[in-house]
């Protein structure tokens, strides 16, 4: 068969324009190409048929092309896809990644393909590889998938950094081909790769093929969804169920994203339920990074062949994978990113010229609303946040000399390797000195080691390359309730470095109240709540989010200015505003032009209303609680931030006072927002703990697996290599230092004012800024009895007679129904209990005592206590029963609580708020429990 028959026969008739040029650019001309174009418009087929082209017209060797893509997922669907068309022009094609078996590893090393599809983490392996190495020898072509993805992270530039070292080594210069979505800054993209391989790059776009329709969404709960509510709970949540259920029932294919992978399955479980109930004949898949390679494939597949007509995805959908055709998209809840957005709505009409079609549902919030608004409008105008590329990273640079060493063992040079490095564009402004850092520290570790100004491999190089990850990991704290029931697990290093007894998380689908972390059990406690109107609930942990960009935040800020200006009309025209939009509250916010600093006295919170965006307000956040630290030293301070507000807890410090402190610290922020203060407050900041823990993963000097988590460890990295690089980390990708000097010199110039407020009374400003994170605020605690008495019930106790020693072991429900505690086999009033089964030690004590043998101090206590215990149970009966089953409760404690109860209280609820108390201190005292 023919070359164009075979590839009309997949189903390609004709070049598109992109294709064309592409082509041209590729095969012709031997430049390097970065190709811009939505999802859906071929431009892989505009990467690899002119590499494949080149490859059969010249009879290129093996290896000659390598084709990296940063996913597995989408490395196994490219690998698929392009096979198929190498078959017409006769290439081979093989995929290696980390779960390619022992024996295709074997066969691809004794066979390779002209085209190796590959990870960023597997080339570093391919590399060392002295048989595979040498077949490189041939390389030809570089295709670099998902190029924004590569080269906005640390394991994208070490792939990057990795190959300039190598092919300058085996003097080979391969035509690098980018692809990607989107891409704003084209100028530092043309430099790096031109630098890798010191051939021009040249840009080819994609004009005009793919146009946006995004819709935002609020919805109301009104008949069916009443009804509905009742069973399912929240009505706000129902509501926005119903609607993504009548646009999968209205469609071929939808995709509903979600930004966190909890949110991914908490709705799906939703979706299948309500569809059921509604009588809907849907089926709705899941898809996320957790779950396992066979249960996306399993998912991808279905929904292509239409088994199922909607999956709920994470990112793991976002990027290229073959799933066949998506009618439209649902991002559920904002985006936060305008690029995250048109990636995911651009999944929907997959074919030229079409109408990528989608919506946000949104929250009712004013805030969480706008935001959507000023997303979708940028997206539709394709109004993108720029690449934020990172410059001279030395945990990258640490790796890639360790790679390097072990593919040149006779040594580098390192004035040599200096030299060619700051060759490289991402390393241009590395000093000599940062550089002599990595080398001593990895010449310290032993990782290498260094003679006569030549870096060597040692013997533990290889295992240092093959165990270190520039992807940080972490160990999961499990979080459970007062009743011992698991709710869900977070980062451990999130759980020690930033979250405190008293803060408040959201966390599967629900509002916690931290009572404390025991760090040896591995565990953090809650207690379940709904937020208070007399306390300010701002969850400190939600999921770690996407980032709103500053230009966003300042957009939502104008909306709302411009609103109390009276250009309602002006921005429904456009915007696209709701017509129900609560415009007779936005005199109540800060905007682009003001910021408001508000003491809320009812609640004893601060809040100070500023349209930064994430990474400027954390970095106001962290400035801010260093100047209250420094100015006064004795306030217990907790700092929070949202991209539109920081808000302030003190409980021991005069707000009216402070707020005056803060009006100073806003009017004078130019001292604040660079130099020594920016040094100091960055130095002692949290954000630097939690970045140096991430850091030191990539330098290899931590192991989640082996090393605890803790304050002291994170600070004995401050002052060195790997604290410098954290700090600096902290503030090119933690906060918007640009931003917030910017904001300083408006400040100063009385183009933004600061002003000062104090509120007697609760206002919807102060509900709009705490349900920017959709929290209900309604008083009262979530205090499910009939769950924890079921819980106390299943507790294990025994009973235990002092006197003859009878004992009998059960759960607190087996002894519920005895009449009388009193021994069964004696008759005494002696009958004591002691929580769980072993009961050695109070076995041994009854035994002394009948033998007449003398106590030790110890067991003197041990007597006192257990016989208070049997007093109270001959007494109260069940009462002390229950009451003594519960942790950290001993006779002393179980009195006062069966005390409370006779005057009135209710027993379960007063176990309850002991056991709830001794958790908080448990980690501190020693108490019978």
């Amino acid at each position: 068969m023919s070359l164009p028959d075979c590839l009309r026969k997949l189903g390609y008739r004709e070049f598109t324009a992109l294709q064309r040029e592409a082509f041209k650019k590729i095969a012709g001309r031997g430049f390097n190409v970065v190709i811009v174009a939505p999802t859906g418009v071929g431009k892989t087929e505009a990467a690899i048929l002119p590499v494949f082209y080149s490859i059969s017209r010249l009879r290129s060797e093996p290896i000659s092309c390598v084709y990296i893509t940063p996913l597995r997922a989408l490395n196994r669907d490219i690998a698929e896809r392009i096979s198929r068309i190498a078959e017409c022009f006769g290439v081979s094609v093989a995929l290696r990644h980390g779960d390619t078996p022992y024996h295709a590893r074997k066969a691809i090393q004794k066979n390779p393909p002209q085209v190796l599809v590959t990870t960023p983490e597997t080339l570093n392996y391919i590399l060392l590889n002295e048989d595979l190495l040498k077949k490189l020898s041939n390389l030809k072509f570089v295709v670099l998938d998902e190029l924004h993805e590569i080269i906005e992270s640390k394991r994208g530039l070490l792939l990057l950094t990795v190959l300039y070292l190598v092919l300058n080594y085996i003097s080979v210069r391969p035509v690098i081909i980018g692809l990607t979505a989107t891409l704003s800054d084209e100028n530092s993209v043309r430099q790096i790769l031109s630098s890798v391989n010191k051939l021009p790059t040249e840009v080819v776009r994609d004009v005009g093929s793919k146009s946006y329709e995004i819709e935002v969404e609020t919805l109301s709960c009104t008949g069916k969804c009443k009804e509905l509510a009742k069973y399912i709970g929240d009505e706000r949540v129902v509501a926005r169920a119903m609607y993504i259920l009548e646009k999968i029932a209205g469609s071929g294919g939808v995709l509903v994203f979600t930004n966190t992978r909890t949110m991914a399955e908490y709705l799906s479980n939703l979706l299948n339920s309500i569809s059921e109930r509604l009588g809907y004949e849907v089926n709705i898949g899941v898809h996320h990074g957790s779950l396992s390679r066979e249960h996306r494939e399993e998912v991808e597949k279905r929904f292509k062949n239409g088994e199922i007509k909607a999956v709920v995805a994470t990112s793991s959908l976002e990027l290229g994978i073959d799933i066949g055709r998506v009618d439209y998209v649902v991002q559920y809840l904002s985006p936060r990113q305008v690029t995250r957005l048109v990636q995911r709505i651009g999944r929907s009409g997959h074919k030229l010229g079409s109408v990528a079609r989608g919506s946000i549902v949104s929250t009712s919030n004013l805030l969480h609303y706008l935001e959507s608004i000023v997303l979708a409008k940028r997206a539709v105008r394709n109004i993108l946040e720029g690449e934020e590329i990172y410059t001279s990273p030395l945990d990258v640079l640490s790796y890639a000399l360790a790679v390097y060493s072990l593919v040149n063992p006779r040594g580098i040079n390192v004035s040599k390797v200096y030299a060619d490095i700051v060759q490289n564009a991402l390393y241009k402004d590395l000093s000599y000195e940062d550089f002599m850092d990595v080398v001593n520290y990895l010449e310290y570790s032993r990782i290498v080691k260094l003679e006569s100004g030549i870096i060597k491999p040692t013997r533990k190089t290889r295992l240092h390359v093959y165990k270190t990850s520039m992807i940080p990991s972490t160990r999961e704290i499990n979080v459970f309730d007062v009743t011992g029931r698991r709710v869900g697990a977070l980062d451990e290093d999130y759980v020690v470095l930033n979250i405190q007894p008293g803060d408040f998380l959201v966390l599967a689908g629900s509002v916690w109240k931290i009572l404390s972390y025991a760090e040896s059990e591995n565990k953090l406690y809650v207690e379940k709540v709904a937020a208070p109107t007399d306390e300010a609930v701002v969850p400190f942990w939600e999921g770690e989010n996407i980032p709103v960009e500053y230009k966003v935040a300042r957009e939502v800020g104008s909306m709302l200015r411009r609103l109390g200006e009276g250009e309602v009309e002006k921005l429904r025209e456009e915007y696209g505003l709701k017509a129900d939009l609560r415009t007779e509250i936005v005199g109540l916010f800060g905007n682009d032009k003001r910021i408001v600093i508000d003491y809320a006295v009812p609640l004893g919170v601060i809040f100070v209303n500023v349209f930064g965006g994430s990474k400027l307000n954390l970095m106001l956040k962290d400035l801010l609680s260093y100047y209250i630290k420094k100015t006064n030293p004795l306030a217990k301070v907790r700092v929070y931030s949202t991209p539109y507000a920081i808000v302030i807890r003190a409980g021991n410090t005069d707000l009216g006072l402070l707020q005056r402190d803060i009006l100073g610290f806003f009017k004078n922020l130019k001292k604040f927002v660079s130099g020594e203060f920016l040094t100091e407050a960055v130095r002692e900041s949290k954000t630097l703990l939690w970045r140096i823990y991430q850091v030191a993963q990539r330098f290899g000097a931590i192991s989640p697996e082996v090393e605890r988590v803790s304050n002291a460890l994170l600070q004995a990295f401050v002052d060195t290599v790997i604290g410098r690089e954290a700090f600096k980390e902290v503030l090119a990708k933690d906060y918007d230092v640009r931003s917030a000097q910017e904001l300083s010199e408006l400040i100063e110039k009385g183009v933004v004012r600061v002003e000062g407020r104090v509120s007697e009374r609760i206002s919807e400003f102060h509900r709009e800024i705490l349900e920017y994170i959709e929290v209900p605020i309604f008083k009262g605690i979530v205090f499910d009895q009939e769950a924890y008495l079921s819980k106390l019930l299943s507790r294990k106790v025994t009973l235990l007679c002092l006197s003859c020693g009878y004992y009998k072991s059960g759960t607190v429900a087996d002894f519920l129904d005895k009449k009388e505690f009193n021994c069964p086999k004696c008759g005494k009033a002696t009958l004591t209990l002691v929580k769980g089964r072993d009961i050695s030690r109070e076995l041994d004590l009854v035994n002394k005592l009948k033998k007449g043998e003398r106590l030790n101090s110890d067991e003197d206590k041990m007597l006192d206590e257990l016989s208070k215990r049997a007093t109270l149970l001959y007494r109260f009966k069940k009462d002390a029963l229950l009451a003594l089953s519960a942790r950290g409760v001993g006779a002393h404690e179980a009195a006062r609580i069966l005390n409370s109860v006779a005057r009135g209280g209710d027993l379960i609820q007063e176990i309850y708020e002991s056991e709830k108390r001794f958790l908080m201190v448990k980690e501190y005292i020693s108490r019978d429990h």
